[in-house]
């Protein structure tokens, strides 16, 4: 009997995926607070490239993006344009399902935008699209419903009814307060097309995804609700981790605790049987030497083995499944369906004969 079933397995599977998740939230909070913040950017210097720094400021750009989706035009320095195919797919009755969604497309629009102080300075943010995490808004959503013609061909040429196309556009509005966590960095400013960069020795600070890994982060919370988040995340996973493993161990102990039971049983039924053996051993040895054959007890005082069978009513096979097959030559119930085919004989009395079903009501 294997200790590890399906349960335990997928607890200890969770529990592995919990813990990982809560190291790297809790390793996330430790780069966070190794980040620099800087409330002005007039204070940055050459010092700070190359390290993890946290800038406050609000989103800018001299020439911003357009939102498509939306009645009115949004300014806005990132866009996100996600298009879902709209469906209904054949049931087995012939009808057709609910509105199911599958991506389509995918496409990000990122303008050449920078982080303004408030006092003029302002800082470059390059490669917005590798942030690990940015703050959109939900602009708008288009639908595009398909030509009746085409929904009739694709529905008798398949077995799924195109509805149209569903536009969904996310922005990173102009002016929004943000703090971009990344790394700083110098680039030449003669090749940098930004008013109002900060720079130092002809060479202008940027900020950026990191190359040794640490996070890049756009978002409207501040430092302090990032790393919190952060924390909170990997207490709420490690938590669970623990809460999946006791799961799968308290699994694998009940299992255990059954085994260790049927393990015993079979063992004591074995024994009972050897001592009836033994028994009729002797008394075929004492009808042969013409003796009267007197009944033997066994060495426990307990009624024969044939006589007893597992008090919740398993087979005495398995020790498993409920016995359910009965002997038509002893009337003897100890088997259950499985066993009875693997056996040509009663095992407690060891008479012969073919195995009926019982019903009970």
């Amino acid at each position: 009997m294997l200790l590890l079933d399906w349960g335990s397995l997928a607890s200890f599977v969770s529990s592995g995926l919990l813990y990982v998740v809560s190291v790297a939230s809790h390793q996330r909070a430790l780069q966070l607070e190794s980040a620099k913040p800087v409330k002005k950017l007039s204070e940055l210097s050459s010092h700070d490239c190359q390290k993890l720094v946290a800038v406050q400021g609000s989103a800018w750009s001299d020439e911003p993006l357009k939102a498509t989706t939306t009645p009115h035009q949004v300014d806005a320095v990132v866009v996100e344009l996600e298009e879902l195919r709209v469906f209904r797919s054949r049931t087995r009755e012939g009808g057709w399902s609910d509105l199911q969604h599958q991506r389509h497309s995918f496409a990000t629009r990122v303008a050449n935008w920078a982080l303004d102080d408030g006092v003029g300075d302002r800082l470059p943010v390059v490669q917005s699209e590798k942030a690990d995490s940015i703050s959109l808004q939900a602009a708008g959503k288009v639908f595009r419903p398909a030509s009746t013609l085409y929904k009739s061909v694709v529905a008798a040429l398949g077995n799924r009814l195109d509805e149209g196309i569903e536009q969904v556009e996310r922005v990173l509005p102009l002016g929004a307060s943000l703090t971009v966590v990344g790394e700083l960095s110098q680039v030449a400013a003669y090749g940098l097309q930004m008013k109002g960069a900060v720079t130092v020795n002809g060479m202008a600070f940027v900020i950026g995804p990191s190359k040794t890994g640490a996070p890049f982060i756009i978002s409207c919370s501040t430092l302090p609700e990032l790393i919190a988040e952060a924390r909170g995340l990997s207490s709420v996973c490690r938590t669970a981790a623990m809460g999946c493993g006791v799961i799968g161990i308290g699994l694998i102990t009940i299992r255990a605790v059954k085994a260790a039971r049927a393990f015993r049983r079979r063992r004591r039924l074995k024994q009972q049987i050897e001592r009836e053996r033994a028994e009729r051993a002797a008394r075929a040895a004492l009808r042969e030497e013409g003796q009267p054959s007197a009944p033997v007890s066994n060495s426990t005082g307990t009624a024969p083995a044939a006589e007893q069978q597992p008090e919740d009513g398993s087979c005495v096979v398995c020790l498993e499944s409920p016995s359910c097959m009965a002997f038509t030559e002893c009337g003897h119930q100890c088997v259950c369906e499985r066993c009875s085919a693997a056996v040509n004989r009663c095992p407690l009395c060891r008479k012969g004969g073919r195995c009926i079903r019982i019903f009970t009501a």
